[in-house]
C-alpha cells in the first residue's frame, strides 16, 4: 500500500533512515549526519558490516527505529 508524504514532519518520512551530508561544515566527523524518526547521529567512519548482505525487511526497519 503506497503512502503519499505531504510534510518532512510526517512519521510516514521519519520512519526512514536519512544521511545528510554538508559539504560546507569544516568538520569532517560532522559533514554527514544520519537520521531516523527524532534521532540524529554524525557518522564517524564506525565499522558498520556489510550493509549488501543485510536483508531489509519490515522486522529490521523496526529494529533500527527502537534502537534509534
Amino acid at each position: 500500500m503506497a503512502q503519499s508524504t505531504t510534510s518532512e514532519k510526517s512519521f510516514n518520512w521519519l520512519y526512514y533512515m536519512r544521511f545528510n551530508y554538508d559539504d560546507r561544515e569544516k568538520e569532517i566527523l560532522v559533514k554527514l549526519a544520519i537520521k531516523m524518526a527524532n534521532g540524529s547521529f554524525f557518522y564517524g567512519f564506525e565499522y558498520l558490516g556489510v550493509g549488501e548482505k543485510l536483508i531489509q525487511t519490515p522486522l529490521t526497519d523496526r529494529c533500527y527505529l527502537t534502537l534509534t
